[in-house]
């Protein structure tokens, strides 16, 4: 274990408040099949969810070293960590290797929530790999039933415009947008995509209220920070 790759740097995460969200969210939308593009802090949340509530979890990461990080805290946490799986890119499309990823998705069949925060290069940058063709049709297919869709790094204009393609039916969403910093100088945001009507439409007010946030509706491309 002590030779064991982790990973060399830490990504910013998104505090207190944005975790206590999401985990009142799950709970208010009933979430049963779960799908994560992107191993990291939210896969605990995830993880101790599916296992309080018996829900299907999938979490894949192309990094080794975020994939052993993911499975260790899960181990030590006490949590089954099989939701974790390793899956190559491939080179040419930028996306997920296509037969890999397929295979861990179709098996647990339509997904109600699915997370996309990946796939990313090394340096964090999604350009050419989110919004590639390939990305948008498997995206939109995993996408299909989702009553909560939410995608991180909105404030990059490549996946802020690729938001609408990947919803089946975009009408039928409530769109919200989270503000953060991993740094100062540096503001993300990030979108839950809600079917109207759905349970998780009928919790998100309730969960403003409560912790008393505002989530913001009104954004748009040219106010992106990041190409």
């Amino acid at each position: 274990m002590t030779n064991m790759l982790l990973p060399g740097k830490i990504w910013g995460t998104k505090g207190f408040l944005f975790w206590t969200f999401l985990s009142l969210l799950l709970l208010g939308a009933g979430s049963k099949r779960i799908l994560e593009l992107g191993s990291g802090r939210s896969t605990i949340t995830f993880a101790e969810y599916a296992r309080h509530r018996r829900a299907t979890f999938v979490s894949l990461e192309t990094s080794e070293a975020w994939y052993n990080k993911a499975k260790l805290e899960l181990h030590f946490l006490g949590i089954p960590s099989t939701a974790v799986r390793l899956i190559e890119l491939d080179s040419k499309t930028g996306w997920y290797r296509l037969d890999r990823f397929r295979s861990h998705v179709q098996a647990a069949a339509a997904f109600d929530c699915v997370l996309i925060d990946a796939p990313n290069d090394e340096n964090g940058d999604s350009k050419g790999m989110r919004d590639s063709p390939v990305a948008i049709t498997e995206l939109s297919a995993c996408c299909r039933h989702a009553d909560l869709v939410i995608i991180d790094d909105v404030h990059r204009r490549h996946v802020y415009e690729m938001v609408q393609p990947t919803l089946s039916d975009a009408a039928a969403y409530e769109i919200y947008y989270f503000d953060y910093h991993v740094l100062r100088t540096h503001p993300n945001w990030l979108c839950f995509c809600v079917r109207s009507h759905s349970p998780a439409a009928k919790a998100i007010a309730a969960i403003q209220r409560f912790l008393r946030m505002k989530l913001d509706t009104d954004r748009s491309a040219e106010l992106c920070p990041e190409p």
